[in-house]
């Protein structure tokens, strides 16, 4: 009870998270006084709290503000944004606030940009301060600012030239003397250059964007973004999960063991190496492949978090081992696969939670009856070799997927990624995995 009423909380504020964007969204474009993006200092507060938590940051959001505050002062043609790294730890975050009076989630604070010397970015990547020795520093309220003696400097002939911008947070009492910021916000309010700061401990060093800049000349590598959702997706559709998956080895390994009486769902915990495996499985099966993402960011980062739980039912396990994949002479042959199955809510479920849906499947299993639409009368089990979004995204805006042994038949393959199989015997659901 205590497992199901937590996987219900879990996905519950998950739904609510998915709703009240869709609500924001709606909203916005009814009323665009009303449209107000969080800011990064929002957004690294956030990551904060979740990394306290030993969670993924919520989808990267901040070093997408990170992204979108260079894109926003520096042309495409001029740079290509490689990677942005999150230098800012909970421990440094607190401390700062402390130090110089940043407010709640850092709503006092300004940010800037500042170009650091060659051997200074080894040091913040490796999580250690700058040189001692070089305390002022020549700070810019944006990153064209900081940048452009660079820029010019540059022949448009010459090679591309890697750069990195270190992003900091101000204090309160610089945000408001250079940056003209008094409500929180993350871009300078009043036009300024770049100012020096004499005490270093004003400054919070928080990401580092590394680049590549180009002398001018329009450059169709310089532009940002992530493989299309097409190249990713048919890269990562010939990564099928094999039944010699370690997680699927250890899987079924455990089926015989199972208690009597068992017929439910165990959650698992969100930094767990068996629901990470899961959740590896997932994205290398072609899962999340539309979800975009900042330069530089993996998918596990972007995705965010991500609730999985394990079935385990002793009944409808002894039902699927009991059928032979190599059967009697006259008898059908069987196919077996790992596969996955899009759960959703649709309109038809009235006052049903995707919770309940799941963990109706844990205890019953699949039913042939419910899975209709484009299958036969007697209806099917659809199943599919990789997470397809389409049947996966449901009305709550929440992504839901199970995988699953299956033994099919040849006949029961529509083509080389969906197969439709009858009955629910053959069909063992293992792992659930939701996120938004």
């Amino acid at each position: 009870g205590g497992t199901k009423a937590s996987l219900g909380t879990s996905m519950s504020s998950t739904g609510s998270r998915a709703r009240s964007t869709s609500r924001r969204a709606r909203s916005a474009s009814r009323d665009p006084s009303r449209a107000r993006s969080p800011t990064l200092q929002e957004r690294t507060a956030t990551a904060m709290q979740a990394l306290e938590h030993g969670m993924e940051p919520p989808g990267a959001s901040d070093k997408w503000r990170v992204a979108q505050l260079f894109a926003e002062a520096v042309p495409k043609i001029h740079a290509k944004v490689l990677k942005i790294e999150r230098l800012v730890t909970p421990e440094m975050f607190s401390a700062f606030l402390k130090r110089t009076d940043g407010g709640e989630n850092a709503c006092n604070c300004g940010i800037a940009f500042y170009v650091p010397q060659e051997e200074e970015v080894h040091l913040l990547s490796t999580g250690r301060a700058g040189n001692p020795k070089r305390t002022a520093r020549l700070v810019g309220p944006d990153a064209a600012v900081v940048l452009k003696p660079m820029m010019d400097a540059m022949r448009p002939e010459e090679s591309p030239q890697a750069v990195s911008l270190v992003v900091v947070f101000c204090s309160p009492q610089l945000a408001q003397r250079h940056l003209g910021c008094r409500d929180g916000g993350d871009r300078p309010v009043t036009e300024t250059g770049a100012f020096h700061v004499g005490d270093v401990d004003q400054l919070l060093p928080a990401y580092v964007v590394h680049i590549q800049l180009y002398g001018g000349s329009e450059n169709d590598e310089g532009r940002m973004g992530s493989p299309s959702p097409e190249r990713a997706r048919s890269m990562s559709r010939q990564r099928k999960v094999s039944l010699t998956n370690p997680l699927i080895q250890e899987t079924l390994l455990r089926l015989p063991s199972l208690r009597e009486d068992s017929a439910g769902t165990v959650l698992l915990s969100s930094n767990s190496q068996e629901a990470e495996a899961v959740v590896s499985l997932y994205l290398q099966s072609g899962g999340a492949a539309r979800l975009r993402r900042p330069p530089g960011v993996d998918l596990r980062e972007a995705l965010g978090g991500v609730v999985v739980q394990r079935f385990e039912n002793k009944h409808l396990s002894q039902q699927y081992l009991a059928i032979e994949v190599d059967a009697e002479r006259g008898g059908p042959r069987f196919k077996e696969d790992v596969v996955w199955h899009g759960t959703r809510l649709k309109r038809s479920d009235g006052d049903a939670t995707l919770a309940h849906k799941l963990q109706s499947i844990a205890e019953h299993g699949f039913d042939p009856s419910r899975c209709i639409k484009g299958a036969h009368a007697e209806g099917g089990i659809w199943v599919a070799s990789c997470p397809m979004e389409s049947f996966g995204v449901g009305g709550d805006g929440l992504v839901a997927f199970i995988i699953c042994l299956a033994k099919t038949t040849f006949n029961e393959w529509v083509d080389t990624s969906c197969a439709r199989v009858l009955q629910r015997e053959r069909v063992l659901p293992l792992y659930s995995l939701v996120h938004v």
